[in-house]
């Protein structure tokens, strides 16, 4: 069955493929439609005894044109054009990480960096440390509680799909809370839905917040990471079905939040890396059988397997056949719905 009755397939595709033609687009001409103002109507510059203070940015140009290629990134991910956004994402990744590691944007560029590894995001007694590209970004924990909590689920799971967990998650493991900075990043990071589900990573969660390998995640002791994974798609269901109400934006492909839940991706991906493929097979059946929330399971387990590889593990990322409409295949969201953050 069509994803949604309204949007059928056919004219999801035709709507996905015009869209990332405009976002490209913009991206290509970010420089021209952000010209910077010329020399008879330049801003005025700060007062000279305020300069110091004010902390270097990524040109504005380069920020727009990044978010334009992720937004079409996600549309690709969402039509069945896996290999065009993986292309996109690396070009994200690349552009962003040419710049001085103290100006990267953290979250943003760990979260596409994890997807398809070109960065390792680790969660350390140190504060957080970004590596991309041969760098290393060191950020403390922002001391403000409210920032730290929003980005810490998403650094969390950039971290569940960067590798050996005893690493990326050595603030929880051997945690040294002698600054108000780490504390407060250990009580962000520990209370986080991602944090839930490390049992099917073969960690135990303690009631300190603190994790400590269990060796187990088969057995009853992974049983609270499958609740916790089943419960987080829940959420992102019933946050879709929030979006779908909004008829006009959405037959537009133009939901008023993002499309892809990115932290969810991540989630499916580490659990792919870190325990296999029979791992997601479980999680989707434990998601039952009606509703939305198996749908977008089922779509999330096989984008992670493509990513990763295919169905044997071992091909790489599938390139996608042209179709006759000249659009794509719409094999993989005839019962896929729309994504968005948490």
């Amino acid at each position: 069955m069509p994803w949604h009755p309204s949007l059928p397939s056919k004219y999801f595709d035709k709507i996905c493929a015009q869209r990332i033609r405009f976002l490209n687009s913009f991206a290509d001409q970010t420089s021209i439609l952000m010209e910077v103002p010329d020399s008879d109507n330049e801003m005025p510059s700060p007062p000279e005894d305020l300069r110091a203070s004010l902390s270097p940015l990524i040109d504005p140009r380069v920020i727009a044109r990044t978010a334009a290629m992720t937004e079409a990134a996600e549309l690709a991910f969402l039509s069945n054009r896996t290999s065009d956004a993986m292309s996109q994402i690396k070009s994200v990744v690349v552009e962003l990480s040419e710049y001085n590691e103290e100006l990267w944007p953290t979250v943003r560029l760990a979260l596409l960096g994890a997807v398809n590894k070109q960065a390792q995001t680790e969660l350390t007694s140190e504060g957080i440390l970004l590596r991309c590209g041969g760098k290393t970004k060191r950020a403390t924990w922002i001391a403000d509680a409210k920032i730290a909590d929003h980005a810490a689920g998403a650094l969390v799971a950039a971290a569940l799909a960067s590798g050996n967990l005893d690493q990326t998650l050595e603030l929880l493991a051997r945690p040294n809370r002698g600054s108000d900075d780490i504390t407060l990043g250990f009580i962000a990071v520990m209370k986080t839905a991602e944090t839930d589900v490390l049992p099917l990573f073969g960690f135990r969660k303690n009631d300190d917040g603190t994790i400590e390998r269990m060796f187990d995640t088969d057995g009853r002791k992974a049983e609270p990471g499958w609740i916790a994974a089943v419960a987080r798609v829940q959420d992102y269901a019933a946050r879709v079905r929030v979006l779908r109400t909004d008829r006009i934006r959405w037959s537009q492909m133009r939901p008023r939040a993002p499309l892809l839940d990115w932290t969810l991706l991540l989630m499916f991906l580490g659990i792919r890396r870190s325990c296999g493929k029979k791992h997601l097979d479980e999680l989707v059946r434990r998601c039952g059988t009606d509703g939305l929330a198996p749908k977008l399971a089922t779509y999330l387990r096989d984008l992670a397997n493509e990513i990763e590889g295919g169905s044997d593990g071992n091909r790489g990322i599938r390139p996608k056949p042209p179709a006759p409409d000249g659009y794509g295949s719409a094999k993989r969201y005839q019962t896929m719905p729309t994504q968005t953050y948490r």
